[in-house]
């Protein structure tokens, strides 16, 4: 997951061509290019990390699923 999320914010800072030695540059400290070439070789299980997002994003702590909307009524 760390890695990931180093990757991530590289890769939004980036413009023009992504790769992975510009991956590398743009990381701070962890994101040797070796590194890189090590996380694009692995094989992620994607529902799993997507379940994680949808659940730290969308529900709350007391279980139920966020809508969006303040606690105030719509008039």
């Amino acid at each position: 997951m760390r890695q990931l999320s180093r990757i991530v914010q590289a890769m939004l800072a980036m413009t023009g061509r992504v790769t992975m030695l510009g991956i590398s540059r743009w990381t701070d400290k962890g994101g040797s290019y070796r590194t890189i070439q090590r996380f694009f070789s692995t094989t992620l299980p994607w529902a799993t990390l997507l379940w994680v997002f949808f659940r730290a994003s969308f529900v709350e702590p007391q279980g139920s699923l966020s809508t969006g909307r303040g606690r105030g009524s719509c008039n």
